[in-house]
């Protein structure tokens, strides 16, 4: 792990890795995802609910979870990860990889997320 205890995996979640699009039995466009595998996590944090107004009349919740990872944690772009007792969520972006500033030593993976929804 980390080597410092301060990313420590303490939880487990489930990854999904995004292997693509497909098409649904009638030809629709899905996502497609790879076998479920567990995956150590150190933090989930849920994030705050902000309120867009998208003009006139429309809006909608936003809401910026964020998971921690261990530096060697295996996460990609558009993932499914499911947090037990949080959800299922699609990772957002490239998740970052950091090392500590002083010793230079690797500390950890921070992957932003967004919920799914049916």
């Amino acid at each position: 792990m980390s080597g410092w205890g301060l990313f420590d995996a303490l939880l487990n979640a489930i990854r999904e890795p995004h292997t693509g699009a497909g098409k649904d039995d009638f030809g629709n466009a899905t996502e497609t995802f790879g076998p479920a595998e567990y995956m150590p996590i150190s933090s989930f944090d849920p994030g705050g609910s902000r309120v867009v107004f998208d003009g006139g009349y429309e809006r909608r919740v936003v809401t910026e979870p964020m998971l921690i990872a261990p530096y060697e944690t295996a996460l990609a772009d558009r993932d499914r990860v499911t947090i037990p007792g949080h959800g299922t969520f699609i990772v957002n972006g490239v998740p970052d990889r950091w090392s500590h500033p002083m010793p230079g030593m690797p500390s950890g993976t921070v992957a932003k997320l967004r919920r799914v929804d049916g």
